[in-house]
């Protein structure tokens, strides 16, 4: 669940509860000369911890730009495999279309739609830790309940995440991911069922939404 108003690309902290307006989102990030049938990695940074790449890939998915990766492991398992690195500055792109972003209005979900769910087969998922989930310590921001929504599974988003780099664990699978699997089990199953994943903030939610779509669930009812 996002609330949708300006965020600052340049600084992943402003993108807490925030979704970009499609007529920032190529400039900013892409200038004027990509098209969304252009491939494009999001190479976590050393914040990855915070899921902000996972937001970032999510971000380019809502506003139609099908493909973009994220770099599993990122620079650490890049240099853990050998391969070559580079300190000087990046060759800017050629710039040659206009970049339109085509939004996807149900990837989102308002809090009416929330509450919409919790009387059907919809399945909310909730990456926060056990502690907030619970309400045994205060939410970090003023004036937000302690607690979760009726119904919601708890899946702590960094058991979807390898310890040493932060990657996405899906060749060991733990108990994170493994009722990760349950869920999109059911989605297959059931054929209709949706998954809403949620959080604090729609950051760190993005990671169970990342690891949902490797294990094929789609983004889309």
């Amino acid at each position: 669940m996002f609330r949708l108003g300006r965020v600052n690309f340049l600084r992943p902290s402003n993108l807490l509860s925030t979704m970009s307006t499609s007529s920032r989102l190529g400039p900013l990030v892409f200038g004027q000369g990509t098209q969304r049938t252009c491939k494009h990695h999001v190479k976590p940074s050393p914040m990855t911890i915070s899921g902000s790449p996972a937001r970032c890939w999510w971000t380019f998915k809502y506003f139609g730009h099908d493909q973009v990766h994220v770099l599993n492991g990122g620079l650490t398992q890049w240099k853990k495999e050998g391969r070559a690195v580079d300190q000087g500055p990046p060759e800017a792109p050629t710039p040659s279309a206009s970049y339109v972003a085509v939004p996807r209005p149900a990837l989102v979900l308002n809090a009416q739609q929330v509450l919409s769910l919790l009387d059907t087969k919809d399945q909310i998922i909730d990456a926060r830790g056990p502690s907030r989930f619970y309400a045994k310590e205060p939410e970090p921001r003023p004036g937000m309940r302690g607690g979760h929504m009726p119904g919601a599974l708890n899946v702590p988003f960094g058991k979807v995440l390898a310890a040493d780099d932060f990657s996405v664990a899906v060749a060991c699978i733990d108990g994170g991911f493994s009722l990760m699997i349950g869920v999109a089990r059911r989605v297959r199953l059931a054929g209709t069922t949706l998954v809403a994943t949620t959080c604090g903030s729609g950051v760190t939610a993005s990671v169970l939404t990342l690891g949902l779509h490797l294990l094929d669930v789609p983004l889309e009812r």
